[in-house]
């Protein structure tokens, strides 16, 4: 009874605080926090301390694990962010490119990874092959449609390349980027479109989709049809405070013209910084195709400004680029549009959602935007590359033969 008690009450504590000390000895070492440079401050955090005093860091009333937990996950991540970012350029394609696992890590956001938490449903129904698809997407990694057709098999470009024809890569980009027969980089752009429109219409935002008819009135009645093909049909016209801005959708694919280095880990660069390029080059495109079809049409006025295409165009704001990265991530005007949609679908439908009031709503709506928003434009990403492995190796169709009839897919899209 005596040795019982004696347990209980002596060896035992004692053994846990010896256990104690060891292991928060242990994560010190792995912080490298007893090593700790004096002149550097301390990073915050428990672990920050010695054993004696654990849990004085310990703030806001979180728990001594969490916080544990907290510091040394962020460590892990920087890091990672270290050793990403020495790893080396490759040449990819021909052309020096950063690594795709670096730019992939640069990428990432909070739209890009709910994919990966999202159950089927609606518009997101993966098949197996395409979710192994986004993950290796997701992480930059060997793609397994490259693997499974094989790296280095030709493709039959619509180009006619036959001396030098591109080659399946590693990470399949080759696919995504390749010159064919086929809409599959338009249907890539309307799955999502369709899932923003969606939401945007059922969030009460005022406005319409695929606008053709912006400038067809100022253009001759022959050339109506040349509008999309000229690049001057934004994809969404939306109310906002009072004035109606245009939003052109890009998906954007890991190609030199984007992903370079210096945008990737540049001494300026920001976090998909590539997509962001490539969404701010949006309205400059769209003022040059106005004035190639004014200096088409409307060439006997002779200031550029006071032409009648480019007055249309004058009266919106800038047009926005909505883009959509080969790794998942967005530009800063998908996750603006993304907010004002949840504030509006909150406005208009807290009461169905069971929230106490709209402002309770929002992040509700918010967390179902960026995993609808974010899955499609995974799934469509990865259905472009599978839809066009049929184009590599000796099975590949003649790109002059019309159609696809009869053609033996490889993957389940």
């Amino acid at each position: 009874m005596v040795k019982k008690r004696w347990l209980i009450e002596e060896a035992i504590p004692v053994l846990y605080a010896r256990a104690l000390e060891r292991a928060w000895g242990g994560e010190r070492s792995r912080l490298g926090l007893d090593n700790w440079d004096p002149a550097v401050p301390l990073p915050k955090g428990p672990l920050s301390v010695p054993v004696d005093r654990a849990g004085v860091k310990v703030v806001g009333g979180q728990s001594l694990q969490h916080a544990i937990c907290d510091q040394a996950e962020e460590y892990d991540a920087r890091q990672l962010d270290l050793e990403l970012k020495a790893l080396p350029r490759l040449r990819i394609r021909g052309v020096t490119m950063p690594d795709p696992r670096l730019a992939a890590w640069m990428e990432h956001d909070k739209v890009s990874a709910t994919f990966a938490y999202d159950y089927p449903h609606g518009f997101y129904l993966p098949s197996s092959d395409l979710f192994k698809e986004m993950f290796a997407d997701h992480f930059g990694i060997r793609s397994p449609v490259a693997e499974r057709i094989g790296v280095g098999a030709p493709l039959q470009s619509a180009r006619n390349n036959l001396r030098n024809p591109p080659t399946v890569d590693e990470w399949g980009f080759s696919l995504s980027a390749l010159v064919c027969q086929g809409d599959d980089w338009r249907t890539q752009h309307d799955e999502c479109l369709t899932v923003l429109t969606t939401d945007v219409k059922r969030a009460g935002i005022v406005g319409s989709a695929e606008v053709g008819g912006l400038f067809a009135d100022l253009l001759p009645a022959a050339q109506h049809g040349r509008a999309r093909r000229d690049g001057v049909r934004p994809d969404l016209r939306l109310l906002h405070d009072g004035r109606y801005y245009l939003y052109d959708l890009k998906t954007v694919r890991f190609i030199s013209a984007y992903y370079t280095q210096a945008r990737v880990v540049g001494p300026h660069a920001d976090r998909a910084a590539p997509v962001e390029h490539r969404a701010e080059l949006v309205h400059e495109e769209y003022a040059k195709a106005i004035a190639k079809l004014d200096a088409t049409f409307s060439s006997h006025i002779v200031d550029p400004s006071a032409r009648p295409l480019t007055r249309r165009l004058n009266e919106h704001p800038r047009v926005v680029g909505l883009a959509f990265g080969q790794f998942g991530g967005v530009s800063k005007a998908v996750h603006t549009l993304l907010k004002e949609t949840a504030n509006a679908a909150a406005f208009k439908h807290w009461r169905q959602a069971g929230a106490k009031s709209p402002q309770a709503a929002v992040s509700g709506y918010v967390s179902t935007y960026r995993r609808r928003w974010g899955g499609i434009a995974r799934m469509a990403a990865a259905r472009l590359k599978l839809a066009r492995a049929q184009w590599a190796g000796r099975g590949a169709p003649d790109p002059s033969a019309p159609g696809r009839v009869g053609l033996r897919p490889y993957f389940t899209c």
